[in-house]
């Protein structure tokens, strides 16, 4: 949903950043594309299948009127739901105080179709989604947001994913910078020339230790400019909502020993984190030891809508590691209100409204893979959250309805196109290994 927008970077912004992460670290491994199967011809298969879901959803994506009619009014009332309760153009099903939404997400042909149905059903094929939101009154003023989506990626298991990314950290934990530039510039060939039109990457620090572990820093910097003579719209809008905003973040276990950190000041993006030999993570400081079922993320927020710049210090979550074989990834509890940082005038309104989401069982953050019967796995994001009406909260749905506007159209039509042309891309060179 896009009231997440009051704690983290326009969500066009957050995909191009995270796909850069993923590309850039994948593609400096040649270990990664094996642990994709249990054999060669599995490997091969489920990475081609994986990235080719990823392909796909950005693929001449296009809407049903009915959804694309419906996605503006969620969009701009998301912090206000009783402008949409009522709105029977919105929902596909309606009972007492409940108000939901099934959305179906598939290939035809050479488009993308999302179609907003009461018969959606699960995803069958690699690149298939279902998106379901539901609105639920819980008195006046009050409501309950409840949403997930669920994305097919082929035969790829949950512990071939984890297995994935070992080989990342263990290759990254192994070989100096110099190899590792070697790697992705000859091995990931197409990749590489995709993400050169959005960033660099810096350096890629190692600090090996005794142990056999190492201490790993991965510094790139995003520079939309490049993508102008292909993606116009897409570089106007990081330049607008993307380069104002800023975040620091770390995880911690409860007895604050650091396990990784991330940060993200003027275009510069940094994550520090410790692997073993096999790729395990470890923490920063101290004798490695096996991950926990729990952390804590910290961390600080800001970024600029307008003329405006909203920020939040402080925001706290308890993480659950989802471990078991059929499900992992992890879920993210923020139960403690952060301290808020607001322009001087909206700061003389009322606070009671932001306080309700963090109240109760807090908002609630679920993302995982998981493995279905039939061998297809998916994944999905489900999240749980209280809104409470009021003026701050209105105010602030406005400034998250702007950034959405400005991104509808071609903006997102670029950023598709984009991000379609990389994940193209890491199948192809995936699928020479």
């Amino acid at each position: 949903m896009h009231t997440r927008r009051r704690f983290i970077p326009p969500r066009a912004a957050r995909q191009a950043a995270a796909a850069f992460v993923a590309a850039a670290v994948l593609a400096g491994c040649s270990a990664a594309p094996a642990a994709f199967g249990n054999d060669a011809a599995a490997a091969h298969a489920n990475s081609s299948a994986f990235f080719g879901a990823w392909a796909s959803r950005f693929t001449n994506v296009q809407r049903t009127e009915k959804f694309d009619d419906a996605r503006g009014k969620l969009s701009r009332y998301a912090l206000a739901p009783s402008g949409v309760f009522n709105d029977p153009s919105v929902w596909t099903a309606s009972a007492g105080d409940t108000r939901s939404i099934t959305i179906s997400a598939t290939c035809r042909g050479n488009r993308y179709v999302f179609d907003a149905s009461p018969t959606a059903t699960a995803p069958q094929r690699p690149g298939d989604g279902l998106h379901r939101m539901q609105l639920r009154r819980l008195g006046d003023d009050q409501w309950h947001w409840n949403t997930s989506v669920d994305f097919a990626v082929g035969e790829a298991s949950p512990d071939n994913l984890l297995a994935v990314q070992r080989a990342i950290f263990a290759t990254a934990a192994a070989n100096p910078q110099p190899v590792l530039r070697a790697q992705y510039r000859t091995g990931f060939p197409r990749t590489t020339a995709v993400m050169g039109q959005l960033a660099s990457l810096d350096s890629i620090g190692r600090m090996p230790l005794r142990d056999g572990s190492a201490v790993l820093e991965l510094h790139m910097t995003l520079q939309p400019d490049r993508l102008k003579a292909n993606y116009p719209h897409f570089a106007q809008y990081m330049v607008k909502y993307f380069r104002p905003a800023r975040y620091q973040v770390s995880f911690a276990d409860r007895s604050g020993a650091r396990w990784m950190t991330s940060s993200m000041r003027d275009n510069r993006l940094s994550f520090r984190l410790r692997a073993t030999a096999d790729g395990r993570l470890a923490p920063l400081d101290g004798v490695p030891r096996p991950l926990p079922d729990t952390l804590v993320m910290r961390g600080d927020f800001s970024a600029k809508f307008s003329i405006f710049t909203v920020g939040v210090t402080g925001l706290t979550a308890d993480v659950a590691v989802l471990g078991s074989s059929g499900e992992r990834g992890w879920q993210f509890r923020f139960h403690e209100e952060p301290d808020w940082h607001f322009p001087l005038a909206v700061n003389t309104l009322i606070r009671t409204a932001l306080r309700r989401p963090f109240a109760g069982d807090g908002i609630i953050l679920r993302l995982s893979a998981r493995r279905r019967p039939d061998g297809q796995t998916i994944i999905s994001r489900r999240l749980d959250l209280d809104v409470q009406e009021g003026a701050i909260v209105r105010w602030l749905g406005g400034l998250g309805a702007g950034a959405m506007s400005d991104f509808s159209g071609r903006a997102e039509e670029d950023e598709n196109r984009f991000l379609a042309n990389l994940f193209n891309a890491l199948q192809e060179d995936f699928g020479r290994h």
